[in-house]
C-alpha cells in the first residue's frame, strides 16, 4: 500500500511542480501547490484502494486489476483537487492564479 503511495508521489509531484513553475511566477507557490496536490493524491489513492478492495473482490484476473487501478487513480485525482481547494480556502486566495 505504501509503495503505491510513494509511486503516486513520485509520478505526480514532479510534473505538477514543473507545470506550476511554468504557470506561476513564484517557485514557492508552485512548490506549495505541487506538495498539497501530491499529499491529497496520496491520501485519496490509499483511501480509494481500501474502498476498492471489497468492491472488486468478487472479480478475478485482469479486470479486477484494471478496475482497482482506475478506481485508485480517480481517487488520487479527487484527493489532490480537494486538497488544493481546501488549501485555497484556508489561504483566502486562489493558489493557481498569477499575482
Amino acid at each position: 500500500m505504501f509503495a503505491y503511495a510513494i509511486l503516486v508521489a513520485a509520478v505526480i509531484f514532479w510534473p505538477t511542480l514543473i507545470i506550476g513553475m511554468a504557470v506561476l511566477r513564484s517557485p514557492s507557490r508552485a512548490f506549495v501547490l505541487a506538495g498539497s496536490f501530491t499529499i491529497g493524491s496520496m491520501i485519496g489513492a490509499v483511501l480509494s484502494l481500501y474502498a476498492a478492495a471489497p468492491l472488486f473482490r468478487h472479480r478475478s484476473g485482469d479486470p479486477q486489476t484494471l478496475l482497482t487501478f482506475t478506481f485508485a487513480a480517480l481517487g488520487a485525482i479527487a484527493g489532490g483537487l480537494i486538497a488544493v481547494q481546501l488549501l485555497g480556502k484556508l489561504a483566502g486566495r486562489s493558489l493557481w492564479r498569477r499575482e
